[in-house]
């Protein structure tokens, strides 16, 4: 059986990863336009190839520091729901495809705090971040939402 792949991104200085077969793109940041009535865990929305994605909050789900989107950020698509999601991250670091002994079960503190996973190599301990997102998975954009 063939090793998942990760991508491996910074929020401040810490590693991150998502499994690789649910990233559909990676772009350097845009600006994200307001989304009037959305839930202070949506930033709001990016358009991209012609489509609305909405931007999760992913530092207030991990309960990080507030950062405003830079210029030299990126966005990583992931899939949820028919749309997908945009999630902002500091910068990407790498693909990395750990030995199955180097994931471990970590109690994570979050928004609703959860147990995930994480690669534990003899450099890193990487937190593997959560790509479903149901509360957003119903959510319908129009163009006339976006300001």
């Amino acid at each position: 059986m063939k090793e998942e792949q990760y991508i491996v991104f910074f929020l401040d200085d810490r590693k991150y990863a998502l499994p690789v077969h649910t990233v559909r793109l990676v772009i350097q940041a845009v600006e994200v336009k307001p989304l009037p009535g959305a839930s202070d865990h949506v930033l709001g929305v990016i358009n991209v190839h012609g489509q609305l994605i909405p931007v999760v909050n992913l530092r207030k789900h991990l309960l990080l520091a507030e950062k405003s989107i830079e210029a030299d950020d990126y966005f990583i698509i992931v899939d949820s729901g028919e749309r997908g999601l945009a999630l902002p991250v500091d910068k990407i670091d790498s693909i990395l495809q750990p030995q199955p002994d180097q994931i471990v079960q970590e109690a994570v503190l979050g928004i609703d705090g959860y147990t995930s996973l994480a690669i534990k190599t003899s450099e890193d301990f990487i937190l593997i971040c959560c790509t479903k997102f149901p509360e957003f998975e119903d959510m319908v954009l129009t163009e006339q939402q976006v300001h």
